[in-house]
């Protein structure tokens, strides 16, 4: 069962952790395409924000016509790999700027206001 925050302890993890703190949250008047957000506790006890993109976004974006590569076909190439690393890409979406005319697109909202 899934733990979900009220708006008042969603805004405080907003506004007092890393998110918040280190400016990956900007406060917003308005937006278009604003989608709402609810936090919610994972098995650690960190929580992962969720949100609902369906509420016109997804209907409104361009399909993307790129071709991802099949889990076998990368296999295969692997297969004749002589050297192989270990990538720890925890929270890697957060070391990657989105670019400023795409960030109204990525709006959150939630009770107090948009993010």
């Amino acid at each position: 069962m899934q733990n979900w925050f009220s708006s008042e302890v969603l805004s405080f993890l907003l506004y007092n952790t890393k998110c918040g703190g280190i400016g990956l949250l900007k406060l917003v008047t308005r937006s278009k395409w604003a989608a709402p957000i609810v936090a919610a506790r994972k098995q650690s006890g960190s929580f992962r924000l969720c949100s609902d993109f369906l509420t016109g976004l997804n209907t409104a974006l361009e399909n993307n016509q790129n071709v991802l590569s099949v889990v076998g076909d990368i296999f295969t190439v692997l297969n004749s790999g002589l050297c192989f690393g270990k990538l720890d890409l925890s929270k890697a979406y957060l070391q990657v700027e989105v670019e400023p005319e795409r960030r109204e697109y990525l709006t959150i909202k939630h009770a107090p206001g948009s993010m």
